[in-house]
């Protein structure tokens, strides 16, 4: 039971993040042609149009929906995304037209100007932090008042970056030493619902930083990456090319990862 929790917080992070690419795109009118919860292929898929439900997608296959009644009128709306749910719920994706390479479109993403791509590659990261703040603050805040919650919510948080840190310097020196999934479901046994937050919290914030690392393929990729982009004559091509390799590397490492947490 322990083990579900763990995966339900991890799940509601991953949901949260995403959402936050997702809405900040639509503002800034790009194109989101897949929103998935998970890696891999699609378990289960749904597209909402002008004039229908939907087209629901069961793996490769797909049926349409037709509006009936009194909800004609709720489904009066075109939105070509394809929300999704995928088995490996090592984290999620939100695939934008012309990430890295224009199609010609304005809805491209590489056709919106610097900061408006920033915001939008920094919209997940920024809910991370937002929620796991305010997790954590409103437990520190029912034990200590509202007006002291703040500064030892900001010294908690600094402390979990630390061991972020720390935690990143053992993995490249391969001295990581990594919970394997018993171990972290006896750990979570009847634990109340305020740890749980407080563990949403940590959760969200180091998944946060994580992803600010200037790494392509991760969202602190990215800002660099338009720089050289922009500095480079075959720029577009080679910043395809690195999020490419660097998404396969990380996919490897995730799997490692699992396999020792499996164990």
């Amino acid at each position: 039971m322990g083990l579900l929790n763990f995966f339900i917080i991890l799940f509601i992070i991953v949901i949260l993040h995403e959402l936050g690419h997702l809405i900040v795109a639509k503002i800034n009118k790009v194109h989101v042609k897949t929103f998935s919860i998970g890696f891999g292929w699609r378990i289960f898929g749904i597209k909402f149009w002008k004039g229908s439900l939907g087209t629901i997608y069961y793996a490769c296959k797909f049926f349409n929906f037709k509006p009936f009644g009194n909800f004609k009128n709720m489904w009066n709306w075109k939105d070509r995304t394809e929300y999704r749910i995928a088995p490996i719920f090592l984290g999620g994706f939100c695939a934008m037209e012309g990430e890295t390479q224009s199609t010609g479109k304005t809805t491209d993403l590489v056709a919106k100007t610097y900061l408006q791509k920033l915001c939008i590659v920094l919209a997940g990261v920024g809910i991370n932090f937002i929620t796991g703040f305010l997790a954590i603050y409103t437990v520190i805040a029912s034990k200590v008042g509202i007006s002291k919650a703040f500064v030892l919510t900001l010294k908690y948080l600094n402390l979990v970056v630390k061991h972020l840190v720390i935690g990143i310097i053992q993995l490249i020196q391969g001295e990581a030493s990594i919970v394997t999934a018993s171990e972290m479901s006896n750990m979570m046994v009847n634990l109340n619902f305020e740890t749980y937050l407080v563990m949403f919290g940590a959760l969200s914030i180091t998944l946060g930083f994580f992803n600010l690392l200037p790494i392509p393929a991760l969202d602190g990729g990215f800002p660099w990456l338009w720089i050289f982009e922009k500095l480079h004559k075959n720029g577009e091509l080679i910043v395809h090319r690195l999020i490419q390799i660097f998404f396969i590397l990380l996919m490897i490492l995730q799997f490692i990862i699992l396999f020792y947490w499996l164990r």
